[in-house]
């Protein structure tokens, strides 16, 4: 039961503040975040390919 009354809280949240997201911005941060996770993977795949890891 306390999942569901989370779970529409945090629908509620996201409705309300829905017509205040700048989307062009969330595009560009959430594109930057995926880079930034792309590129920690390939020095963390660097290092483990040397026996580092």
């Amino acid at each position: 039961m306390l999942c569901s009354v989370q779970l529409c809280r945090r629908s509620l949240v996201l409705a309300a503040v829905d017509p205040y997201v700048d989307r062009e911005v969330l595009a560009r941060q959430v594109a930057r975040e995926d880079e930034q996770r792309r590129a920690l993977a390939a020095f963390l795949n660097g290092w483990a390919g040397n026996g580092l890891v």
